[in-house]
């Protein structure tokens, strides 16, 4: 939903950087870019959409890949204390 929101708030003139609106690497995430480039068009194609309504699609495949890669590597940092 944040990068949704940046892409609003550009609409209108306002610049918001991606990486001061998701975590990324502070939290052993992909960059803000990475998850940008992985939703595409959606931003421009749900612009129309509530928040909610857009919360209740379902996530490109490249996305969903990259959230669950990330998923994946935070676990296994954690190690035996997952």
């Amino acid at each position: 939903i944040a990068l949704h929101l940046r892409h609003r708030a550009r609409e209108h003139g306002v610049v918001l950087l991606a990486s001061a609106l998701c975590g990324g690497p502070r939290y052993g995430l992909s960059p803000a870019s990475a998850y940008r480039a992985a939703l595409g068009d959606e931003p421009t194609r749900l612009a129309h959409l509530s928040f909610r309504e857009i919360a209740a699609t379902e996530p490109p495949n490249e996305f969903t890949t990259l959230w669950a890669s990330d998923v994946a590597a935070h676990q296994s940092s954690l190690g035996s204390f997952a």
